[in-house]
């Protein structure tokens, strides 16, 4: 599914805390203007068969699938436990240069997607009018 946000199954459990599908994440989207989104309360899910880690996210839910480029998704935990997360298509503005950043790193073998994880900084140097680095810490 498009709105899926998929992850290897380290990342799943190191950064996110998730463990057996059991952890609930409390995940709210920044616009592009740095203003919150509603809070968005999923359940880490995994997929046997394909070996998927994921939720899914709202920011992405009926949006056209932008073609051949992957859409790009940034998280950053917060004090409180709970994530703020930006969703950047083909052609919105941060979109190229978050995939540039993304493209410093190594590539991953097979099919699978960059997932790396990253200090403020270095998004700060990557795109510096990311809302991510200005938005407010949402209430819980």
């Amino acid at each position: 599914m498009f709105s899926q946000a998929n992850f290897t199954k380290e990342l799943f459990e190191t950064y996110f805390g998730v463990e057996n599908g059991k952890t609930e994440l409390m995940l709210t989207p920044v616009e592009p203007d740095g203003t919150l989104g509603e809070l968005e309360t999923r359940l880490g899910r995994f997929k046997p068969r394909s070996t998927n880690y994921y939720f899914e996210l709202a920011a992405a839910t009926g949006l056209p699938h932008p073609g051949e480029q992957a859409p790009i998704a940034v998280f950053l935990e917060l004090d409180s436990g709970a994530y703020l997360y930006l969703f950047r298509l083909p052609g919105q503005v941060g979109f190229d240069e978050l995939d540039a950043l993304l493209a410093s790193y190594p590539a991953p073998g097979g099919n699978r997607l960059r997932r790396e994880t990253l200090d403020l900084a270095t998004l700060q140097d990557a795109w510096p009018g990311c809302p991510l680095l200005s938005a407010p810490e949402p209430p819980l």
